[in-house]
């Protein structure tokens, strides 16, 4: 008998080769799969995002001192720890950040009123949460950049208590990617941000627990986030007024005159300036290590009306929720400023975009999922995203544009000049309400509805393509996804 192949067969080494090339692939990834991946970069194309947990997410660590969950990653064999962060939460009346005021009568606490999730804050009138346990409302994050390989069993980090112990695998639904994050609980001799910091937020403010201390009068600030990505600058409780990009090696020069809000061109009786002097109250302002927190409550006849930002490396989440009286309409919009110039400005509607030089130009209105500004200056890709029982037909979702450095159509704050001023705007149909403590939303010819929109900001590095904003929006609908279980 004989064999199909001589030994100079070039079939023969052909076949050998695919065969020495199939082992050496499968003794990998059984190395990778029991050691943890050592090189490259797990869940690639999510390095900007964060993946937040609820407690109810991780009912291991329900009833553990949220200080001391800590987080690892398993690489080339070895624990290496990676920062962690847990924000208490806590269910409480709409009206509590007011505290004094509240308490007075100006906004009366009541049974009756909606209760919402406020991040914990002992330094605000919101207070620390009432149970200082981890628990199911409260919320751990971690960025993705840091998931690592997976680890099956084994010796637990030192510094660590043996149980419980949580192996958490996020799968990007996009590349199939998988990576893993360990969670342990520190027996005191561990720091739960792993000594690196990605968000520092500082603030003159001298105490946000004395706010509101009247019904009038604007606290000017001095407040700035800065990370290795950009850097953002408050002068008032609603008035953003410098964005610096920094990644890629952008030169960090400010490209922002305003987060502008304003109800129609030319009405100044509303905006971000008038909600800073009228009552405000502070919800929350935490620095942490992955992210800093910031929320306001006021804004003029809406003291309801509530914004959040939240601050990660490379990203912001900025969400307004809208709650006042029946109005006409509502914008929202970044004007950014003379050192834009030459940047190009598109959107999901005009994705091959206008440049931004103070000359006003042809652009399609619309309802918008996306916009980004890219140029030398370093890029911004935004996505936009709302929630709540809003809809057509009870309001008309559109886009704004405005790059009229000379004649700017609002022009009720800032530098008075409009450098591809951009967002999105809401003309509301008669009678709605979005106020749910205003007596006009209860009667018979107004409907109550609720709003809260979203900005969701990407700092990039310089000349990025807008083709690369739908890929952002491609992720955000396709989220991740995370499973947790004990290893």
């Amino acid at each position: 008998m004989y064999s199909r192949y001589s030994c100079c067969d070039s079939e023969f080494f052909t076949n050998m080769k695919n065969v020495i090339k199939n082992l050496f692939l499968l003794i990998s990834s059984i190395f990778i799969f029991f050691c943890g991946v050592g090189f490259g970069q797990i869940l690639s194309n999510r390095t900007l995002e964060p993946l937040v947990l609820q407690g109810s997410e991780l009912p291991q660590m329900i009833g553990q001192d949220p200080t001391k969950i800590v987080g690892f990653k398993k690489v080339t064999g070895r624990w290496l720890q990676i920062p962690v962060q847990a924000d208490e939460r806590e269910l409480k009346d709409i009206v509590t950040p007011y505290g004094a005021l509240a308490a007075n009568g100006a906004y009366p606490p009541s049974p009756s009123n909606p209760k919402i999730m406020f991040y914990s804050d002992a330094g605000t009138f919101t207070g620390a949460d009432s149970n200082t346990a981890f628990d199911a409302d409260d919320e751990l994050v971690f960025m993705l950049k840091d998931a690592g390989g997976v680890a099956w069993g084994g010796r637990k980090p030192k510094g660590t208590r043996s149980f419980p112990r949580i192996r958490v695998s996020v799968t990007d639904p996009i590349d199939g990617q998988t990576g893993y994050i360990y969670l342990f609980v520190s027996d005191g001799t561990l720091l739960q941000n792993a000594d690196a910091n990605y968000v520092n937020y500082a603030t003159n403010l001298p105490a946000t627990a004395g706010f509101p201390a009247n019904l009038s009068g604007t606290n000017l600030e001095n407040s700035t986030v800065t990370t290795a990505k950009y850097g953002w600058h408050f002068a008032a409780e609603w008035v953003s007024d410098e964005l610096r990009i920094m990644s890629g090696g952008a030169a960090g020069i400010d490209i922002l005159d305003r987060h502008k809000n304003f109800f129609v061109n030319g009405n100044c009786s509303r905006h971000e300036d008038a909600f800073s002097a009228a009552e405000n109250a502070f919800a929350t302002n935490k620095n942490g290590a992955i992210r800093a927190i910031r929320s306001v409550l006021g804004a003029v006849s809406g003291p309801l009306t509530q914004r959040t930002h939240l601050f990660y490396e490379g990203r912001q989440d900025i969400y307004t929720d809208l709650r006042v009286h029946a109005i006409g309409s509502i914008y929202d919009a970044f004007d950014y400023n003379q050192a834009a110039s030459g940047a190009t400005y598109c959107n999901n509607i005009n994705p091959n975009g206008v440049i931004i030089d103070g000359n006003q130009d042809a652009v399609t209105t619309g309802d918008l999922n996306w916009e980004a500004v890219v140029g030398a200056q370093g890029s911004l890709v935004i996505l936009h995203s709302r929630n709540g029982t809003l809809t057509n037909p009870d309001a008309t979702f559109n886009s704004y544009y405005d790059d009229n450095r000379l004649a700017p159509a609002s022009n009720c704050t800032g530098d008075g000049q409009a450098w591809g001023t951009s967002g999105v705007g809401i003309v509301f149909g008669s009678g709605i309400c979005t106020d749910p403590l205003g007596g006009s939303c209860g009667t018979s010819s107004t409907r109550y509805r609720t709003l809260r929109l979203q900005r969701t900001m990407y700092f990039l590095q310089p000349n990025a393509a807008c083709s690369v904003a739908p890929s952002f929006l491609n992720r955000s609908n396709n989220a991740v996804v995370a499973r947790v279980n004990e290893f």
